[in-house]
């Protein structure tokens, strides 16, 4: 369950006989912990778990000014601005989050001009 207050992430690390060679050596060789250490250090730097891979942080915030407000049209035809939750990153993917089911992309934008000229 993503939405768990403790994710778990398990890994077990199984021989291949056809492997057999200088690295399993090299891991016979290095003690345990410095071998786990290896690992979770290789894991944290190269594996990317789930989301787009070039976005590395999102922040989640209503805005409080009117120019990031959703403008709505009322039912006695004014128009009023209403704040709705927004979604900022680290990073830039476009054509990636645009790609995902959930996204509009009347209301997803970039200012990462390279990339809105691709």
């Amino acid at each position: 369950d993503d939405n768990a207050d403790n994710l778990v992430f398990r890994i077990r690390i199984v021989a291949d006989d056809q492997d057999k060679g200088d690295t399993e050596e090299q891991v016979d060789r290095m003690e345990d912990d410095a071998f786990l250490r290896a690992l979770e250090q290789n894991m944290l730097s190269d594996l990317t778990l789930q989301g787009i891979e070039q976005i590395t942080k999102v922040y989640m915030h209503k805005p409080t000014t009117d120019d990031k407000k959703r403008i709505v049209i009322t039912p006695e035809g004014g128009f009023k601005a209403i704040p709705e939750w927004l979604l900022e990153t680290d990073g830039t993917a476009l054509l990636q989050v645009l790609s995902q089911p959930n996204v509009d992309p009347i209301r997803t934008t970039s200012n990462d001009i390279c990339e809105i000229f691709e």
